[in-house]
């Protein structure tokens, strides 16, 4: 089963590869574009404040 670390992790490869793949074809400057990304990193950021401020439910079978 994923974890909160993995997707995490995978959001933010998605992320960074979406700002990389839309800088080398010079789209970044669309206002759509701008806003997928950020939109995503938004997204990124509230998920990671959100898993930092809940505490798992079952701390004996909790990963770390």
């Amino acid at each position: 089963m994923i974890n909160r670390d993995y997707l995490a992790l995978i959001g933010t490869g998605l992320v960074s590869i979406g700002f990389l793949v839309a800088g080398i074809f010079n789209v970044l400057d669309y206002l759509i574009i701008k806003a997928i990304l950020f939109g995503a990193f938004a997204t990124l950021f509230l998920f990671v404040l959100i898993s930092m401020l809940t505490k798992p439910e079952d701390k004996e079978n909790y990963q770390q």
